[in-house]
């Protein structure tokens, strides 16, 4: 399977895949973690990349190296080698997930094609989106100058949403339907990744391709769903968190038994992460799964150990958090690990042991936050001259944090420098911008 590169920019990247089929599918990478919306990261693969060309369908893949809602001016030209490559192909179909479903809607206009999306935006500015902020540091960095879903552009555009209307999506569906001819489809529980239930109950793959060639049907897709859902891990786990987020808790405790816990469980650890949670908050055996969750082989074990460890420290469970910080810290020396275990540690009431561990994380990566701890640490153990260097080192790297002040000033007063402390509370107020803790800093004065 031959994967062609038709167009490489600072930005972005378009690849193509020939199929045999006149049945274009152009996929838009989803936001990435790990990405900026502003520096440049190396060009991953394609969204979905040779997913469908095994059944003849040819393949366009677009690819952001930032995450940045596909702002780059280079997707003019982007679009229009599309445009001359496709002239002659009876459909086609634009595809992604979030970041990349705004893509696949937001481009549709120019693409002509049918968009299929998991979760898109409308919007990521805050104002514009019913103060939805997941978004809003990246909102914040970006120009934001190819919106054609809001302008009014693809009004025409026809396409499916799939979605959870008990999420903050579904404001965003909402919107882009009154502006598109999208069809929505909501599955509730399923919170903003979606594709897990999706291909429990029916296989996005099969969704994506039935689509292309004009051969899905919703109601056909409403009744798997409604027939397969009982059986979808995913959708038990879903449902069950999203309840007890609302205070059913018995109701969740029945039904945990209906959850096996089986490999198709342990090989996705976001569900693992939210099962634990479903554990924890039903008090139910969740040592027992964590165990089992780490002892399974995974690619993604140093996150779960890091996830795993910050769950438990939550919920204060300390002895487990610190049982797995010790054997992640075998295996993996991380920053966060060990600023982990310096909390964990502290609240086991070993002092000593947390300073040596922070002190671990900082050699690592002297970032604020860290050095912030460190205060925080030597200012209980009495060390003022220490502590003040460690508040002062974390303000001179992010001055604009109102706590590293206000942990400052407590080390003033417990020197008896009350003027000095009461400036720093000053100061605290002049960076936070919430009410409430302006309120709270304005008591101290």
């Amino acid at each position: 399977m031959d994967v062609e590169i038709l167009f490489e920019g600072s930005d972005i990247r378009l690849t193509k895949i020939q199929g045999t089929k006149q049945v274009a599918i152009i996929t838009f990478n989803a936001y990435t973690i790990s990405k900026d919306p502003i520096i440049a990261t190396n060009f991953e693969k394609g969204f979905a990349c040779g997913l469908f060309a095994g059944n003849g369908f040819t393949e366009y893949h677009i690819v952001t190296n930032k995450n940045d809602w596909f702002q780059s001016d280079e997707m003019e030209g982007v679009i229009h080698i599309i445009q001359n490559d496709t002239k002659l192909y009876k459909r086609i179909v634009s595809y992604g997930s979030s970041m990349g479903g705004f893509g696949a809607i937001n481009f549709s206009e120019a693409l002509h094609s049918v968009f299929v999306t998991l979760c898109p935006q409308y919007s990521i500015r805050p104002q514009e989106i019913s103060g939805d902020m997941r978004w809003a540091y990246e909102s914040s960095k970006i120009k934001f100058h190819h919106n054609y879903i809001k302008d009014g552009s693809c009004i025409n555009n026809s396409g499916y949403i799939f979605y959870d209307c008990l999420s903050e999506d579904g404001f965003h569906a909402e919107q882009i339907k009154k502006r598109t001819c999208a069809t929505l489809i909501n599955i509730p529980y399923a919170g903003h990744l979606i594709g897990d239930i999706l291909n429990d109950v029916y296989g996005i793959k099969q969704i994506v391709e039935e689509i292309a060639l004009e051969e899905f049907s919703e109601d056909v897709f409403n009744m798997e769903f409604e027939y397969k859902k009982q059986t979808s891990i995913a959708w038990l786990i879903k449902k069950n968190f999203f309840l007890l987020k609302n205070g059913t808790t018995d109701i969740c405790k029945n039904q945990l038994d209906l959850i096996p816990v089986s490999e198709r469980l342990l090989r996705n650890t976001g569900l693992c992460l939210m099962y634990l949670e479903i554990l924890l908050l039903t008090e139910s055996d969740a040592t027992s799964f964590a165990e089992k969750v780490l002892n399974f082989k995974s690619s993604e074990e140093l996150d779960r150990y890091t996830f795993f460890s910050e769950k438990f420290m939550e919920y204060k469970k300390y002895d487990m958090a610190n049982t797995i910080l010790k054997k992640a810290l075998l295996k993996y020396k991380t920053a966060r690990l060990f600023y982990n275990q310096s909390v964990t540690l502290f609240n086991l009431g070993e002092l000593d042991e947390a300073l040596i561990s922070i002190n671990n994380a900082i050699l690592i990566d002297g970032k604020a936050e860290y050095y912030y701890y460190l205060g925080e640490l030597l200012l209980i153990k009495q060390d003022y001259l220490n502590s003040e260097k460690a508040y002062l080192h974390a303000i001179q790297d992010n001055g604009t944090v109102w706590y590293y002040y206000s942990g400052l000033s407590s080390l003033y007063n417990a020197l008896g420098r009350h003027e000095l402390a009461r400036e720093n509370i000053k100061k605290a107020i002049s960076v936070t911008q919430d009410a409430s803790t302006k309120e709270f800093l304005r008591n101290q004065l």
